[in-house]
């Protein structure tokens, strides 16, 4: 049996209004595997200004991996970039970060598998 045609391969490229285009890594999924699919919330949400860390809770199918990295809204990184392991199932965790002063973030997560993940982090 050939393996590659096993899998799925696909890029994700968004468009905003203006013409600019983000790309997203390529990933690749086994069709006849179970495919990750982490779920990232921000506790408590919107965050207040001062907070010193970030608390993400994540629920995972499997076991992954992953890379969580913290962006200002001009795409600066803000605090260390924090690796983690998901296990099946419930994951809670906190990202130290700078005191953080009100307005938008992006909280990035990149998994082993290719999976990623942006959500969005409100400070007032």
């Amino acid at each position: 049996a050939d393996a590659a045609a096993d899998v799925l391969w696909y890029r994700l490229v968004e468009e905003d209004v203006y013409g600019g285009r983000s790309g997203y890594p390529a990933m690749a999924v086994r069709i006849d595997a179970r495919t990750l699919r982490p779920r990232l919330d921000i506790l408590p949400h919107p965050l207040r200004a001062g907070s010193r860390e970030v608390t993400m809770q994540m629920y995972s199918e499997g076991d992954a991996v992953a890379t969580l990295r913290l962006f200002d809204a001009l795409g600066r990184q803000i605090a260390a970039a924090e690796r983690l392991t998901l296990r099946r199932g419930e994951n809670r965790r906190s990202l130290p970060v700078p005191a953080l002063r009100p307005g938008l973030y992006f909280l990035s997560m990149h998994a082993t598998d290719g999976m990623h993940f942006r959500k969005t982090v409100i400070v007032h």
